[in-house]
């Protein structure tokens, strides 16, 4: 039986921990995260789920669902609502009745978007989806698509084509 005095142990314990710190770091030849200018790259986009809780009008009482894109470094956001209907729309009143409802996908400031829904008293949850930067780049292309006057409307159900179908479609 080989008997080591705690000396020996602590310097057998030194070497394996600088040996094993040794082996886990990144290998030389391979790139960091920032470019050539030693400047970091930009982080992506950060994309959240925006969830509003039941409002008060007839509209609102199924809560609501949106998709927001934040720049981490300018602070700006954007909200990709696919919740708007206009009241000026041709026979709104009618379209209305019967549940044939034409809605809107918009981009609406993040900032505003939120506080609009907090000034009706409604609470608003924000959940961060940690996306693959192509797939963050991939959702902002689409959903800028989507809010193209060409492409903005679409006929609402109550079950099938909504808020939040759309924003599931879009992730």
């Amino acid at each position: 039986m080989i008997h080591l005095g705690w000396r020996a142990l602590t310097l057998l314990w030194l070497c394996l921990v600088a040996f094993a710190s040794a082996a886990q770091s990144a290998p030389s030849g391979i790139p960091d995260a920032t470019g050539e200018d030693g400047f970091a790259a930009p982080p992506p986009l950060q994309v959240y789920l925006l969830t509003v809780e039941p409002g008060e009008l007839y509209w609102q009482r199924f809560g609501h669902n949106a998709i927001l894109l934040r720049d981490p470094d300018g602070g700006r956001s954007i909200s990709y609502n696919f919740g708007y209907f206009d009241f000026a729309q041709q026979d709104f009143l009618l379209r209305f009745v019967r549940g044939r409802m034409l809605y809107q996908a918009v981009a609406l400031d993040g900032d505003a978007d939120i506080a609009g829904y907090l000034e009706d008293g409604r609470r608003v949850w924000l959940q961060e989806l940690r996306l693959e930067p192509e797939a963050v780049a991939k959702l902002a292309a689409y959903l800028a698509e989507q809010v193209r006057p060409e492409n903005r409307d679409y006929r609402y159900d109550y079950y099938t084509i909504n808020c939040s179908t759309r924003v599931r479609d879009a992730l």
